[in-house]
């Protein structure tokens, strides 16, 4: 009877994460159909990396590591690294 119970109660904290990534990613793609979205440029400052930048900037509903990805291809960046006083492509969503 307890292993029942020990199924159950998993099965139900299963469903529940599930359920939650689900309706975040819901969210984010809801997040971007009416929003529209922007390009900008920004000056790399002393100190800057493209964690901090991503932070700054990200959309919600987007992850920091996702954004750093999306900047690092959109910069045709092979690394992380980026120098103070170049510019750095951005974007952002806009109602």
């Amino acid at each position: 009877m307890k292993k029942i119970y020990f199924a159950l109660g998993l099965s139900l904290i299963i469903a529940f994460i599930i359920f939650n990534k689900a309706t975040a990613v819901t969210n984010a793609k809801d997040f971007k159909s009416t929003s529209q979205k922007y390009y900008t440029s920004v000056q790399i400052e002393n100190g800057d990396t493209l964690w901090s930048i991503s932070k700054k900037y990200k959309p919600d509903g987007i992850s920091t590591k996702e954004y750093v990805e999306d900047l690092k291809s959109m910069n045709s960046l092979a690394s992380d690294n980026i120098d103070s006083g170049k510019y750095l492509t951005i974007y952002y969503y806009k109602d």
